[in-house]
């Protein structure tokens, strides 16, 4: 039996509960949370290689992750806390908490050379808990393509969704954490 009172869990499941748990006690805490999708844009085949392919993950895995890792970092958060010096020792106290994690888009159907082929297209369901001194500029953030996207990104990210959100949101992002086990979480320690 785990901390949930059900039995009989796979360990994913049981993981995806914690996490469920976790944001929750950051909301009890004073956070508010937000439910943040990234969807890219189309890369070339090439992005889907071999040096690309890790641990039994599907090709692109690594790189959808990359990018996510740069738009977080160097895009969205500089824009959210207002500096590009968000790991500095205050601004670090009101950064948000965000877990990030892979999902498949519906695949589409394409031809290469005449042969239909169904490419796999990732993108991201972040769940980012956002301190409450930042919280009216990340509601300014809501909605579609709402966040401004740097131009060196532009080429990158497609479209983004925020919306305000409840813990159980996180059970619908992580939703795939079983073929996708390696999720992204920011700041990479807390305080």
């Amino acid at each position: 039996m785990n901390l949930h009172g059900i039995t009989g869990l796979k360990p994913v499941h049981e993981q995806m509960l914690e996490f469920t748990r976790y944001f929750k006690k950051q909301e009890l805490e004073g956070r508010k949370l937000f439910h943040l999708s990234v969807t890219y844009k189309p890369y070339d085949e090439s992005r889907y290689d071999k040096k690309n392919y890790k641990d039994n993950s599907p090709y692109g895995a690594k790189k959808t992750n990359e990018y996510f890792i740069n738009f977080y970092t160097k895009n969205f958060l500089p824009f959210l806390m207002n500096t590009r010096n968000y790991n500095s020792p205050p601004k670090r106290m009101i950064q948000p908490i965000c877990y990030s994690f892979l999902d498949e888009h519906e695949m589409k159907r394409v031809f290469i050379n005449g042969v239909p082929s169904f490419r796999l297209k990732l993108h991201h369901h972040a769940i980012v808990a956002v301190h409450p001194e930042t919280y009216q500029r990340m509601c300014d953030l809501e909605g579609e393509n709402a966040i401004p996207i740097r131009s060196r990104f532009a080429s990158k990210v497609m479209t983004t969704f925020v919306r305000e959100c409840e813990p159980m949101t996180v059970l619908y992002a992580c939703k795939m954490m079983q073929r996708y086990p390696d999720f992204l979480s920011f700041p990479d320690r807390l305080h």
